[in-house]
Parts: structure tokens; sequence; C-alpha cells
């Protein structure tokens, strides 16, 4: 199933968990009282991954593995532990 948030179609929605009141999924963090940072913070990413030429999609040979990814999702803190 894929979801889809601004130009982007996330294939995997899962994430580690986290700990420290951060979502654990990217579902919680869309349904959070902080969404729109979160869905910036994740389009800034997949901007920074797309300019970087960091992957490209292509088409998956038979009999090779894929590897996979997830998102991680951490409040940021300054140097005195506080949310920035």
């Amino acid at each position: 199933m894929s979801v889809t948030s601004g130009e982007y179609i996330l294939l995997s929605a899962r994430t580690a968990i986290t700990g420290g009141g951060d979502p654990v999924s990217y579902w919680e963090a869309v349904k959070s009282m902080q969404e729109e940072e979160w869905v910036r913070a994740m389009k800034e990413e997949m901007d920074a991954i797309m300019k970087n030429d960091t992957w490209e999609l292509v088409v998956c040979p038979k009999n090779v593995k894929v590897i996979s990814s997830c998102w991680v999702l951490r409040t940021k803190l300054n140097a005195d532990g506080l949310t920035q």
C-alpha cells in the first residue's frame, strides 16, 4: 500500500521505535499536533535525497536482494537539550 505525502509516495511507512515522546510511525506523526513540522521535515529530506542523487529508481533485476529503509522520526535538540 502506498502513502501519498505531498509530491512523494512513501512506499514504506515503517519507522524505528524512538522513545522520548517522538512518533513511532508515519501515521502517528501526521496525526500529531506537530503534523505540519513532521511533513515539512520529511519533504525537506526527500528533496535533499533527490537533489544529491542519493538513489535512483530502477527496474529491479530478478534474483537481486532489495535493501529496505525506514524513517526514524526524532525531534532535534539544541545543545541544552531543548527542542529547536
